[in-house]
């Protein structure tokens, strides 16, 4: 699967969902990323997904709301990364330098119906220290290897919510050393409220040509 980059520099993005792919052998360097939540990117959903040795599998740059969960990291250093660049580095989205993230934000008349009704977390994200990557929720992973979670410009997970992860121990898995990652029926994975992953439906799919034959 080819790696995932978001739009940057947009708060009121919502909706978007990353699920049933495999990333994997990307190389286990810090800057590769299967998915990246680019420039305080938000509200994203990456769901039901195995990682494979995929470096920083999935980076949410500054973001909020973004929701990582019920996915398979195995080897990824880390499986995920959460920082504060718009606290950092960042920070001219916010504090008047460059008004591109703001005037995208006002765009999408945020405050008002339907944007309003449908994400009402954004109708006052302007008075909730919008540069602090809130409401981001990381539950009912599994990692194996590698390590589940950095942190970075002083994020804590007072800020960042942690949920019933299972990390390294008994997975679970059926046949691991043949790169099968799916869950056996006793996984310990599934007291925790892991939903199965069709694994065995990820992949290409052939389209028959216009003479009805299909490619090879």
């Amino acid at each position: 699967m080819t790696p995932v980059h978001s739009t940057w520099a947009v708060t009121s993005e919502r909706g978007n969902v990353v699920h049933y792919n495999h990333f994997h052998d990307l190389g286990n360097a810090s800057k590769v990323q299967a998915v990246y939540l680019d420039d305080c990117s938000s509200g994203t959903t990456v769901f039901g997904n195995l990682f494979c040795r995929a470096g920083c599998a999935v980076q949410i740059g500054g973001g909020r709301d973004n929701v990582i969960e019920n996915n398979v990291f195995v080897d990824c250093k880390p499986a995920v990364q959460v920082d504060a660049r718009g606290l950092t580095w960042a920070k001219f989205w916010f504090d008047g330098s460059d008004s591109t993230l703001m005037d995208r934000l006002k765009a999408m008349d945020y405050d008002k119906p339907p944007y309003s009704v449908h994400y009402p977390e954004l109708a006052n994200i302007l008075e909730d220290e919008p540069a602090i990557p809130k409401g981001n929720r990381i539950v009912r992973n599994i990692c194996a290897g590698g390590r589940l979670l950095d942190l970075l410009d002083g994020l804590t997970d007072e800020i960042v919510i942690l949920k019933d992860n299972l990390v390294d121990g008994h997975q679970g898995f059926l046949l691991p050393d043949e790169g099968n990652y799916q869950l056996r029926e006793d996984s310990p994975a599934y007291e925790l409220g892991f939903k199965r992953i069709p694994m065995e439906g990820i992949g290409l799919y052939r389209k028959a040509l216009p003479d009805g034959t299909k490619p090879q």
